[in-house]
């Protein structure tokens, strides 16, 4: 079952991150995504935009796929998890939350 490892600043200058994933087989998968002219709400910390930015981002989700830079973009730099009070923008801490929404089944 594959898993989140890191999020790193991505070299690409098309994209904002790379997601570090390793897979099953102890091999490893770098997914990037974000669009670095727009700010996310790692960035800016507003609810209302956050909220905006969900509700029309929801469709990336359907694919199913938690590898997927909808996905991450969803989950990671916006926050997208129910939670008490005022969303997260620890990166350590919407990483853990990924990985146990996604991949860690107990």
């Amino acid at each position: 079952m594959p898993i989140l490892i890191k999020l790193e600043p991505s070299k690409n200058p098309k994209k904002k991150w790379n997601a570090i994933f390793r897979l099953e087989n102890n091999k490893f998968k770098t997914v990037s995504f974000g669009d670095p002219t727009r700010d996310d709400f790692l960035k800016h910390n507003d609810l209302k935009r956050r909220d905006n930015f969900l509700s029309r981002s929801k469709r990336n989700l359907r694919t199913g796929d938690p590898l997927r830079p909808g996905f991450l973009s969803y989950y990671i730099t916006w926050s997208g998890f129910e939670q008490q009070g005022r969303p997260t923008r620890s990166i350590p801490k919407l990483i853990k939350m990924y990985n146990k929404k996604f991949f860690k089944k107990n």
